[in-house]
């Protein structure tokens, strides 16, 4: 093997030795093994010191071999995951693993780069009993789950479907906890989670237990220690021996709104060290709010802000949708005008005209049918998208009836009234065309004594 680090730091060099055959499972064919392989090995003493590493670490860490040798296994590690391996550690050095042949569960740890990065690495650790060798044996492997990580990275920042990025992190711990089937609940309202997207590899006999996770009992499923709660119930259906919630709080909430939900082929949780576990709540949580955070800006963006109703943006988005699905349906604009407004703002002062415009946006809203769209245009002026055109004198006809009933504004009174324009085209119709013609019907409307309806020929 040319040249062989001993724990004393002392190099010997064997080049012009004879060769020798290495027997099956002697120290010598185990120390072959891992000073070739591609994944480096090390090895520590029973104080935590590296006593011997294999060449292949520096293309991992850009630290050569000789470099580690006699630091503590804590100097190659980033703080963040000194915690969970310091725990790990004592479970090997323990009076009753040191003596056995002992293979510990792989573990998710920041490995320090000689560069000051940090390198998310897998690292499996056995009693070097096992090996035939002194010491505690490690092997240090990439994560293979970076790329889970960043495909699921990329679709967050991308602005992917909240379904498919909590699909996404829940490919992670479905690699880094095997066996386990992984979901992940999200957008609780009180009664029920709107949102539960399986891990990629669910088996399709157990996508099913999704519409079960969405229904769990608020007081079985949300704890706010964090701790994982046991859904045994959910297990049995799966037939696995145990089923896990670890309820995640989004910031700025004073409860758990999600859930990372694993069912395991083991009656136990995940252990609290699993890196990979507590890194997917996190993300979990920085998901949600990325989407709650983008539905709000797209509804700042469609809405007026006063009214609560869909502004120009809102009806454009609204005709889009409805003329790429029936683009030669019939339909009809009511472009409206509020008679009298002016006359309550300068009397009663603009507080009591945003109130008022409040209050009549409510009733056109109420006025019309799920199938139309109500927007305010601007000031005082309202369009109304009438999806059945047959329909639409009728609806003129109430809503400005509905406009005009008495407003209670305080201890005040005040009285408006409603004039109509109306115009008819398709869903495929451009809207300025249709804007156009209704706005010349309700200059008709007005001149014509105003509170009524014209259509525009």
């Amino acid at each position: 093997m040319g040249r062989v680090t001993d724990s004393s730091n002392r190099t010997e060099d064997r080049s012009s030795d004879p060769v020798r055959p290495v027997e099956p499972g002697s120290d010598a064919m185990h120390r072959a093994i891992i000073e070739t392989a591609a994944s480096p090995f090390v090895v520590l003493d029973a104080e935590g010191n590296v006593q011997w590493c294999g060449e292949t670490i520096e293309a991992l860490t850009g630290r050569s071999a000789a470099s580690v040798l006699g630091h503590h296994f804590l100097d190659l590690i980033h703080p963040s995951s000194h915690e969970a391996v310091i725990a790990e550690y004592s479970q090997f050095v323990s009076h009753d693993h040191a003596r056995q042949a002992w293979v510990g569960p792989p573990m998710l740890v920041e490995i320090l780069h000689a560069d000051g990065s940090s390198v998310t690495c897998e690292v499996s650790a056995a009693t070097g009993s096992r090996y035939g060798l002194d010491g505690l044996v490690t092997q240090i492997r990439r994560w293979s789950g970076t790329a889970l990580l960043y495909a699921a990275v990329d679709a967050l920042a991308a602005g992917a479907p909240l379904h498919d990025v909590l699909a996404k992190l829940g490919a992670i711990v479905e690699h880094s906890v095997p066996g386990s089937v992984v979901f992940v609940a999200a957008s609780w309202d009180g009664a029920r989670f709107d949102v539960v997207a399986a891990a990629p590899g669910t088996p399709p006999a157990l996508r099913r237990l999704g519409t079960r996770i969405a229904e769990i009992s608020e007081r079985v499923w949300r704890r706010d220690d964090g701790m994982p709660s046991s859904l045994q119930g959910i297990a049995h259906e799966a037939g696995l021996a145990s089923c896990w919630s670890i309820p995640v709080t989004v910031r700025g909430d004073h409860h758990p709104s999600a859930a990372l939900v694993l069912l395991r082929p083991v009656d136990a949780p995940p252990p609290p060290s699993d890196t990979s576990v507590v890194r997917v709540t996190t993300l979990v949580a920085l998901a949600i709010e990325s989407d709650r955070n983008r539905r709000a800006w797209r509804r700042s963006a469609i809405t007026d802000q006063l009214t609560e109703l869909p502004n120009r943006t809102g009806l454009e988005e609204w005709l889009r949708a409805r003329a790429a699905a029936h683009p030669d349906a019939a339909m009809a604009v009511l472009f409206c005008d509020v008679d009298g407004f002016k006359q309550v703002n300068d009397e009663l002062g603009h507080a009591m005209g945003d109130r008022t415009l409040q209050i009549l946006a409510e009733r056109l809203r109420r006025g019309v049918r799920d199938d139309d769209l109500v927007c305010r245009w601007g000031g005082d002026e309202f369009v109304i998208a009438c999806a059945d055109a047959d329909a639409a004198e009728r609806l003129a006809d109430r809503l400005i009836a509905a406009v005009g009933e008495p407003i209670g504004l305080d201890e005040r009174t005040a009285q408006v009234g409603l004039s109509v324009g109306i115009s008819y085209g398709t869903f495929a119709t451009p809207l300025d065309d249709l804007l156009r013609d209704s706005d010349r019907a309700l200059l008709d409307a007005k001149s014509n004594g105003r509170n009524r309806y014209v259509v525009r020929a």
